[in-house]
């Protein structure tokens, strides 16, 4: 049981470090998960601004935000073509973390109910 736990934690923060997910940022209703080409804690992708040009009194922390997904989205590394590795990580991590609530669950069950 441990060790499925240790394996679904390092899942869990490979899947957040090294995927991404994108939000077009001229059709803002497409989605699509991506890998990263190195790792970064932000994992929601969004362009504060859209398609328009950057304005010179831009905030500085939106410019930090457009320069993040401009980094990661637009401009295109080896990660574009591969984003069928960030949804199968994005699945095994889901289904680790699932056997170990369920197995979890299981552990307290038997143990909430006492011997038989």
């Amino acid at each position: 049981m441990r060790r499925y736990t240790y394996i679904a934690i390092l899942l869990l923060l490979t899947t957040w470090l090294m995927t991404g997910f994108a939000v077009d940022d001229e059709f803002s209703d497409e989605f699509r998960f991506f890998v990263k080409h190195r790792p970064f804690v932000t994992y929601y992708f969004k362009s504060p601004l859209g398609m328009q040009d950057m304005p010179t009194d831009y905030p500085s922390n939106k410019m930090a935000e457009y320069s993040s997904y401009r980094e990661f989205v637009l401009d295109k590394h080896w990660s574009s073509d591969i984003e069928w590795v960030a949804e199968i990580l994005l699945l095994l991590t889901v289904i680790s973390i699932g056997y170990v609530f369920v197995q979890w669950a299981r552990t307290n069950k038997i143990d909430a109910d006492g011997p038989k």
